[in-house]
């Protein structure tokens, strides 16, 4: 099975593994959006659509999140088990751990990671 390539970054490789991809998303605004898609056409025909979909905004979240407040390149991997489960996961080189905020009314976004804890049957960070 061949890859999907990110717009501008063609550094995307199958890993060791079947079905395991990463990537490296430009440090630009559009960088989220554009790994969220080249997840959806990674797991086109592997996983379910509702799936895929709460796959993507995962990854969206976490995307958004390492290249808002983490250094360095975001280093973006997705593999399908046997299973048809779905794992991500996203790096930067940032000392700052994530940490869920409270809900705050007054506040605009702080939510990410509510999100990712609603829709994975399991996250954390290493």
């Amino acid at each position: 099975m061949s890859s999907p390539s990110m717009p501008r970054r063609p550094d995307v490789r199958p890993d060791d593994r079947k079905n395991h991809v990463m990537t490296l998303p430009p440090r630009e605004r559009r960088a989220a959006v554009e790994a969220r898609d080249w997840l959806a056409g990674f797991l086109t025909g592997q996983v379910a659509a509702p799936h895929a979909a709460d796959a993507a905004l995962v990854l969206s979240e976490l995307a958004t999140n390492a290249l808002r407040h983490g250094l360095g390149d975001v280093v973006v991997r997705a593999s399908v088990d046997d299973d048809g489960a779905v794992q991500l996961s996203v790096t930067d080189s940032g000392d700052e751990q994530p940490m869920m905020q409270p809900i705050d009314p007054e506040r605009v976004g702080g939510l990410g990671l509510r999100i990712v804890d609603q829709l994975a049957s399991d996250w954390g960070v290493a």
